[in-house]
């Protein structure tokens, strides 16, 4: 089964470029055009210049000139020069208001994960017993909240089948990674210690 922050990032991800999405967003800042119009348009949305460099390097794409301009500006001019007095100069602050609603919004991904995975694996019907037997595993949220989230994110993923299918083969290929390189790992250190080389003074 997927892990919950995988499927959050993803969520969040879409919403950051503009694509569907129910992960909610900061209403001053709409997520509409591209990432650098986004940034010359709108002056008080610094952080989307850090959105665009981190979209790059989850593609494993070049930065485009104008990212690295920008920010060559931020830590040329405003960090090394001394114009900025802290980072939230260059890149804005953190919403408080907004933590708190991504807080319930995490709840929400892993309520839904974890009914997916008593549904699937345990062959449970999805109904007011379920939810109840979930709300008490999250000590925090009612049965009520329960079914909407549930809801919520089962509407949502039911319109776009491809992010359960993308997020869950980004899960197994992780996995696998991990444990070759553990396996790889172990290999090294036999290998080595064939020869003699841990434990000798």
């Amino acid at each position: 089964m997927m892990d919950s922050d995988q499927l959050l990032d993803e969520l969040i991800f879409r919403k950051v470029k503009g694509e569907p999405s129910p992960f909610p967003i900061d209403e001053a800042f709409p997520a509409h055009g591209s990432f650098e119009s986004r940034y010359e348009k709108s002056k008080g949305d610094k952080q989307i210049l850090l959105w665009a460099i981190l979209d790059c390097a989850k593609n494993s794409q070049l930065i485009p000139p104008w990212a690295v301009e920008a920010l060559k500006h931020i830590m040329l001019r405003g960090v090394a020069r001394g114009q900025f007095a802290s980072w939230e100069e260059a890149f804005g602050p953190i919403r408080v208001l907004q933590q708190r609603t991504i807080r319930g919004f995490q709840h929400m991904v892993a309520v839904w994960i974890r009914i997916r995975e008593l549904h699937d694996q345990e062959g449970r019907p999805i109904d007011d017993l379920l939810f109840e037997d979930v709300s008490k595993e999250f000590d925090a949220i009612g049965i009520g909240k329960v079914k909407d989230y549930h809801g919520r994110m089962q509407r949502f993923m039911d319109a776009h089948p491809d992010i359960w299918i993308r997020v869950s083969n980004a899960s197994v290929t992780q996995k696998t990674l991990q444990g070759e390189r553990h396996q790889a790992a172990r290999g090294q250190q036999d290998e080595l210690s064939g020869h003699g080389v841990f434990g000798r003074l």
